[in-house]
């Protein structure tokens, strides 16, 4: 099981770089049940805002509906236990309010590997942080 955080859903959507182009490969993976997923419910709310703010309303909701039916993903909702969690993360190891949520949902949940860009996950021993020098087996 992988968490993915925001940040690939993003790039994949809008990036052609090779970052863009992973982040459409993990994503490729998942909807093929190559590799099984989950997120949190706050990765529409960053997706959705990124597009709105990177290029318009219609791309937005075109693709915020891309997100629900990828197949192979699960989206975890918010709950207290999470934002508690989350709490311990913020101030233990000095995330950011919003990627300390993730990792929480991550954690909370059982899963050990989180695809993400974002190195300040890597200060965490709990999890292993997969980016775009992991080869899949």
């Amino acid at each position: 099981m992988y968490y993915i955080d925001a940040n690939i859903f993003i790039y994949a959507a809008i990036d052609n770089s090779d970052k863009g182009i992973w982040s459409r490969d993990v994503l490729q993976r998942v909807e093929n049940n190559d590799i099984s997923a989950i997120t949190s419910s706050l990765t529409w709310d960053e997706f959705t805002y990124a597009l709105l703010r990177k290029i318009n309303r219609k791309v937005a909701e075109e693709y915020s509906s891309f997100l629900f039916d990828l197949n192979g993903l699960s989206f975890i909702p918010v709950d207290e236990n999470i934002i508690k969690s989350a709490g311990y993360f913020f101030s233990h190891y000095k995330l950011k309010p919003r990627d300390a949520i993730h990792y929480a949902t991550a954690y909370n949940t059982g899963v050990k590997n989180l695809i993400s860009e974002d190195s300040d996950f890597e200060s965490i021993p709990l999890m292993k942080r997969i980016w775009m020098e992991h080869t899949w087996s």
